[in-house]
């Protein structure tokens, strides 16, 4: 799956709250696999956009 099809599936929640927690999720899984991959300062970015959800 594509980070814009995770993202896209993210923002199909059915109301604000469902949404900001399907982007928690999907940019703490996108976080992982840049931290696997090696990219540092993208996974950094997306465990910031994951913490601003407060989720």
């Amino acid at each position: 799956m594509t980070e814009e099809k995770l993202l896209a599936l993210a923002e199909a929640g059915k109301d604000e709250k469902e949404q900001r927690g399907r982007f928690c999720e999907a940019w703490y899984f996108l976080e992982m696999l840049k931290l696997l991959g090696g990219d540092r300062d993208a996974a950094a970015s997306y465990f910031r956009k994951s913490i601003a959800t407060d989720q």
